[in-house]
């Protein structure tokens, strides 16, 4: 019965989509040291999904998403930074940033300025209703690392932007609760944490990042998941 129910949740993890409004992007953080340097990052991500089943009851599960990006040195000051990712079924995020780097012995300092586009689902299934949203994210955003050995990299990013619905649509049966105001703009702080090892050409990298939208209404079908755990391999190319 154990067996069984752990393959259960395996397998419902394995093919569950993230039902949030919105989740922290884990795009890469490239550290570009000169013209030239170019960084390619695949990534596996996890947020938490809601799950009801009629024998195991109500939990939640890690649902995977995926994710690349591609960054790159464009001269001896600024550099580029586009970011995909995917959490299953139309839930999709992307975007691109151009910005500055500022490359030292021992660390690097990069600042971003990006715009990003994608589109959110989420489900009550008991209720049933649904809400569909596609948004804007504005942003900047300032990355540190720290080179430890030239096998170990650590470091911090924060960002700062706005969350800004295009379009919403929603299905809610009508003895249901009507869809909270949703604002046209809300401000955005996303903090991340980043550790990479390995090779100097190809590092294994670990990621969590945190979010929070001011102002948003974080309930029903409005609400967001503010963490986000990912794992992935960089290589420089």
């Amino acid at each position: 019965m154990k067996t069984r129910r752990v393959f259960v949740l395996l397998l419902l993890s394995l093919t569950a989509t993230s039902c949030w409004v919105y989740t922290p992007q884990l795009a890469d953080i490239p550290l570009i040291e000169h013209k030239g340097d170019m960084r390619l990052n695949g990534s596996i991500f996890f947020n938490p999904v809601h799950v009801y089943n009629t024998r195991l009851g109500q939990f939640y599960i890690p649902a995977p998403g995926l994710s690349a990006s591609f960054s790159a040195g464009l001269t001896d000051w600024m550099a580029i930074n586009t970011f995909f990712d995917y959490r299953g079924g139309d839930v999709l995020y992307t975007h691109v940033a151009l910005g500055g780097y500022k490359s030292f012995e021992w660390c690097v300092l990069e600042g971003y300025l990006g715009a990003g586009f994608g589109h959110s689902e989420k489900y009550i299934d008991h209720i049933p209703a649904s809400s569909s949203i596609y948004y804007l994210c504005p942003f900047v955003q300032v990355n540190y690392g720290l080179h430890i050995t030239k096998y170990v990299d650590i470091g911090v990013s924060m960002k700062a932007g706005g969350y800004s619905p295009l379009r919403v649509d929603a299905h809610i049966p009508d003895d249901a609760s009507p869809l909270p105001s949703v604002p046209s703009f809300s401000p955005l702080l996303e903090p991340q944490v980043f550790f990479r090892f390995g090779e100097e050409k190809c590092k294994v990298q670990v990621q969590a990042g945190y979010t929070h939208l001011f102002g948003w209404p974080n309930e029903y079908l409005l609400r967001y998941h503010p963490i986000s755990i990912g794992f992935g391999v960089t290589w420089k190319l």
